[in-house]
């Protein structure tokens, strides 16, 4: 297949439309993960640290008694395409392209931006989910913070009442430190939160905002149905690199004589890790509707 052109399309919307591709779903759009961005390479290397308090009554020498810990946790990125393709026949009857001869199109920057749009509404709700759920080894995907995590206990959401027993369970899990830390998160699917909503209603109580132990409840609609967990915002990571393609929407006008085709794509690294998974709680369901 010839290639007879290539341009990069810098349209007004690239920029904004590819973030907001990422930006669509709950889980980075409520900031309820460190988003780690534009890392510039394949491999990324996340810092972690933990200290002793160090404190002890006043000497003149110093003789440190307590330690640093200091240690990386290596993240992959896997690196992804979107590709589109349009028949260059239906944007000339459809628009007001630029031609260059009799095969050669240019689509203009109007077209591309509402085939943009359309993307970012097909592409953000995959893109939250597979930050759950993702696997790897599966085309298309990368590895979600649930891949490989186990979980803590599973049990059943069946009523209003098992939520809050295992919400109950889930803040008594958490481990003291993470608890009072400023950025604990406790994270729920919707479905969770619905029910839980319910109990409330039952006992006759009713708030603006969902808490349970005095903690804040949060949803992302990328969980999978009956999901509880709670952990530091910065214990779950989101690292991705768009540097180079962030408005490198690159567009090709395939003039082969059997192919009248305007081929749009965009490439990205991306993927999510955890630096300490037993600082999560994760608690799973076994739901019967």
């Amino acid at each position: 297949m010839a290639v007879n052109k290539d341009t990069e399309y810098k349209g007004e919307y690239a920029e904004e439309i590819l973030i907001d591709i990422f930006m669509q779903g709950d889980t980075l759009s409520k900031g309820l993960v460190k988003s780690l961005e534009n890392v510039g390479t394949d491999s990324y290397y996340i810092r972690k640290s933990s200290a002793e308090d160090g404190l002890m009554d006043y000497i003149c020498d110093f003789e440190p008694t307590n330690d640093i810990t200091l240690d990386e946790v290596r993240v992959d990125l896997k690196k992804l395409t979107f590709q589109l393709e349009a028949c260059k026949e239906d944007l000339r009857r459809n628009s007001a392209g630029k031609m260059n001869g009799k095969q050669s199109f240019e689509a203009p920057q109007d077209e591309v931006d509402a085939i943009m749009l359309d993307l970012n509404n097909k592409l953000g709700f995959k893109f939250e989910k597979l930050l759950w759920t993702g696997n790897k080894t599966v085309t298309g995907e990368f590895d979600g913070f649930l891949t490989g995590l186990t979980p803590t206990d599973e049990v059943d959401l069946s009523t209003p009442t098992d939520v809050v027993s295992a919400l109950e369970l889930a803040i008594d899990s958490t481990k003291e430190e993470i608890l009072q830390a400023p950025d604990f998160k406790l994270v729920v699917s919707s479905d969770v939160l619905r029910k839980y909503n319910r109990a409330l209603d039952q006992r006759g109580y009713m708030q603006e905002d969902s808490y349970f132990d005095g903690y804040k409840i949060e949803t992302a609609n990328g969980l999978p149905k009956g999901t509880i967990l709670t952990y530091n915002h910065g214990n779950l990571n989101v690292v991705s690199d768009l540097t180079s393609n962030i408005t490198n929407i690159t567009v090709a006008d395939f003039t082969d004589k059997l192919v009248h085709k305007i081929g749009l794509r965009s490439d990205f690294k991306v993927t999510t890790a955890i630096v300490d998974k037993t600082d999560v709680v994760y608690i799973k369901a076994q739901m019967s509707e």
